[in-house]
């Protein structure tokens, strides 16, 4: 993952200084601002048609829109609308009434929103329509809507040349019944106007595609769907179900530098694919389990095939096992970085990262790795690694942060205070569900005065929410308060 704007991006892969992270930096003074609005909100805004708009005299001032979104998404649990009584809230869509606010209904000129992230958001397809309508200018959009209809898809088309990112959380619920049925080859051919005009969604200039979630078997619909992106340098189909990989195949060839195939199922055919992608610089094949059907070949298929690849993460699988029939010392691999993963021997350079988090055989406690940074649990230096790296992954997520609460429970930690940091900087951006360790964890943050940071850090064993349903297991949830730890631990 990649830290960009203000933040950390999903779609693109880097991992970043801990500074450039400036995580125990106080607010700025826009967000300040933006927190104190959300905290007043009777008096800039009031109640009409069941919605929040703002008063007549106010007014969002220029490059602030921006940062009142993303405030609002990070404590949106924490505002109070309990003073509107006219307010028109439901728990499938209790996010429409405050977004309204960045609606224009009576031509008041006021600063063009630019970012609209809103997949952590419960909105309705009506609401997402009006928000691109009245924002016309937006550059990054990530959404997660139900729409059936498609009529969301339809007003993103409209963007056109300004979207630079864009990010679907549940693709499935997003693009119409009619739509995905046209694509499926199960199904007799059928007259759509997607196939008609050759596109679903008319973006030229799209440097970021995020597709994810996407479960149901719709072959041509990928080609159809990346056809007119023909600028597209990041795509993220993580979790997503892919038919196969022929649609890469194409202008992806010459413009393609990331590619994030997370919790993909690959076989081995689809590999020898992806290696015609002579730019790919970062590709993540990483996995939510082991899978047996890849077989060690393949790693050696990427690592020959594509020469400028700098990120490569394989957690979770089994692409570390011994190749057979591989002699040990190879003569033309002499003058190379050794490596004791058997299919990335004969690199003339290290990676800057790979990610060997769970693999099979225990590859991340081998004596030569062939990279400048790896992702693991074996020595303080790979938990470190997968903190920064993972903290968009549950599963991931969850384990790092008990290796690193080992680290400092047996004082066998040389960077106790960095990943204390670290910790910080989750607490205070993200909710958590995690195990009792983490728990404990918490107690040990008090030194950096981040145990009562108002955010929503969870302990299931103490609260457990009733929406969890493995409670031994990470995972996001944002309805309720921690209760404070027990004396006792």
């Amino acid at each position: 993952m990649m830290a960009g704007e203000g933040g950390t991006s999903r779609l693109e892969h880097r991992i970043l200084t801990f500074d450039e992270w400036k995580t125990n930096a106080p607010p700025t003074l826009v967000e300040s601002i933006c927190v104190a609005f959300l905290r007043n909100l009777p008096h800039f805004t009031e109640v009409r048609f069941g919605l929040l708009y703002l008063k007549p005299h106010v007014r969002i001032p220029v490059g602030t829109s921006d940062v009142l979104l993303e405030m609002y998404a990070r404590m949106r649990h924490q505002v109070d609308f309990s003073p509107f009584a006219d307010l028109k809230r439901t728990a499938e869509a209790e996010d429409d009434a405050f977004i309204s606010i960045f609606f224009n209904p009576n031509g008041i000129q006021q600063s063009r929103l630019r970012r609209a992230r809103l997949e952590d958001l419960k909105l309705t397809a009506d609401v997402v329509n009006s928000l691109i309508r009245y924002h016309p200018d937006l550059e990054e959009l990530n959404v997660a809507v139900n729409d059936m209809n498609g009529s969301v898809v339809e007003s993103i088309s409209g963007l056109e040349g300004r979207l630079c990112k864009l990010s679907f959380s549940n693709f499935d619920n997003i693009f119409a019944d009619e739509m995905l049925r046209s694509f499926r080859t199960d199904e007799p051919e059928i007259g759509s106007p997607y196939k008609k005009r050759q596109y679903i969604i008319n973006a030229p200039n799209l440097l970021t595609l995020g597709v994810k979630k996407k479960t149901k078997h719709t072959a041509g619909l990928f080609s159809t769907l990346l056809k007119p992106m023909t600028r597209l340098q990041h795509l993220d189909l993580s979790g997503s179900v892919v038919d196969n990989f022929t649609f890469l195949l194409g202008t992806l060839q010459k413009t393609l530098v990331s590619l994030c195939l997370h919790g993909v199922k690959i076989t081995n055919a689809d590999f020898k694919i992806i290696t015609t992608l002579k730019r790919l610089k970062y590709l993540d094949i990483s996995q939510t389990e082991i899978l047996t059907d890849q077989t060690p070949d393949c790693l050696r298929i990427l690592n020959d095939g594509l020469p400028e690849l700098e990120y490569l993460d394989i957690s979770y699988t089994c692409l570390c096992d011994p190749i057979y029939g591989v002699t040990t010392i190879d003569a033309k691999n002499r003058d190379c970085i050794p490596s004791s993963i058997e299919g990335l021997r004969g690199r003339k350079k290290p990676l800057e990262f790979l990610g060997l988090f769970q693999c099979r055989n225990g590859a991340c406690q081998w004596n030569s790795i062939p990279a400048l940074r790896v992702s693991g649990d074996a020595n303080e230096s790979q938990i470190v690694t997968s903190l920064q790296i993972y903290m968009f992954r549950a599963r991931y997520l969850h384990k790092a942060l008990n290796d690193a609460y080992r680290l400092l429970r047996y004082e066998t930690c040389h960077r106790s205070q960095f990943i204390l940091k670290v910790c910080t900087f989750l607490i205070s951006h993200f909710s958590f569900v995690c195990c009792l360790d983490w728990g404990k964890f918490m107690t040990q943050l008090s030194y950096f005065d981040v145990v009562d940071t108002g955010r929503d850090v969870y302990v299931p064993e103490i609260d457990a929410h009733p929406d969890c349903r493995k409670c031994s297991a990470f995972l996001r949830c944002s309805e309720r308060r921690a209760k404070p730890l027990p004396e006792n631990g």
